[in-house]
């Protein structure tokens, strides 16, 4: 099966497409270190639904500078509209970037793409995407290589779409135990300056007893420094 996958994504890999490593490396550069100076703002909206634990709303708006991928003056406020009041203890970020606290990092969303740039993978292979190119590579976890990480780069070769798409259920180890990736969505695009234009996370999570579906969607205005 997996002679076989290999086989089938070497014929993929059209002649003249740009090297798979390399497209890899340039993801995982814009994703934490994207160049440039940029004056963000951004409009969040998060939802969650535990059963019977509760579920709530948020409705965040956040600004701050990002200056070659560090996270500068970042500030998350809830908005007039906000239905479940955020407790001490929440911290909404961005996928994009790095930030100055290591907290930052233990996001959900941020630790699932960051992992799926550096995963071992099973198959990866490069095909053209209209002008442009994309990268795909099959994930570790799950049954069928149904996990993938897929990116998309302009003609280019800028990338400017991160898609993790995790629909063959994965257990992971954590510090309560064992728990499961159900199944997972993390979107990231930048606009054609290459700054953030949105981010999108959904996804079914299971630890007994608890169940809970999560969704957060953040959309980006960027204008220069």
């Amino acid at each position: 099966m997996l002679l076989l996958a290999l086989a089938l994504a070497q014929e993929r890999d059209p002649p003249g497409a740009p090297d798979g490593d390399a497209l890899l490396a340039s993801a995982q550069t814009h994703v934490r270190n994207l160049p440039g100076c940029w004056l963000m703002k951004g409009d969040s909206r998060d939802h969650w639904d535990a059963g019977i634990f509760g579920e709530g709303d948020r409705h965040w708006l956040l600004e701050g500078r990002l200056v070659d991928g560090l996270w500068q003056d970042f500030a998350f406020n809830p908005a007039a509209d906000n239905q479940t009041p955020p407790d001490e203890n929440d911290k909404r970020r961005s996928m994009f970037g790095r930030f100055p606290d290591a907290e930052a990092d233990q996001d959900a969303g941020r630790q699932s793409v960051l992992q799926a740039l550096s995963d071992d993978v099973s198959v990866q292979y490069v095909e053209k995407d209209g002008p442009g190119w994309k990268l795909v590579r099959t994930l570790r976890g799950g049954t069928a290589l149904n996990n993938t990480l897929v990116l998309h780069y302009d003609a280019a070769l800028r990338p400017w779409r991160w898609a993790v798409s995790i629909i063959d259920p994965v257990v992971v180890a954590g510090d309560r135990g064992k728990a499961k990736i159900v199944r997972m969505e993390a979107v990231l695009e930048a606009d054609e300056h290459g700054a953030p234009r949105s981010e999108n996370f959904t996804g079914t999570f299971a630890q007994w007893p608890f169940k809970v579906e999560v969704s957060a969607v953040t959309r980006w205005t960027a204008g220069p420094c």
